[in-house]
């Protein structure tokens, strides 16, 4: 059952990290265009590490639960 609960959270985590990851690209442009360097590398590391989540933790949970099926 808690596999489910998994794949439940999932679906709301996921888009929220794709939104962030835009979010933080917009931030990017904006910082970039006012030439503020700290500004600039926050919003572009953000921007990485928020599409980083959003893909990499799919991924994962896909991975495991074909192992999982797999395993009976």
């Amino acid at each position: 059952m808690h596999e489910m609960n998994a794949g439940i959270w999932l679906t709301f985590v996921t888009p929220i990290f794709l939104v962030s990851a835009f979010y933080f690209t917009l931030s990017f442009l904006l910082h970039l265009k006012s030439d503020n360097i700290r500004l600039m590398t926050q919003s572009k590391w953000g921007a990485v590490i928020s599409l980083a989540i959003a893909l990499i933790v799919p991924a994962i949970y896909q991975i495991v639960v074909y192992y999982q099926v797999m395993s009976y």
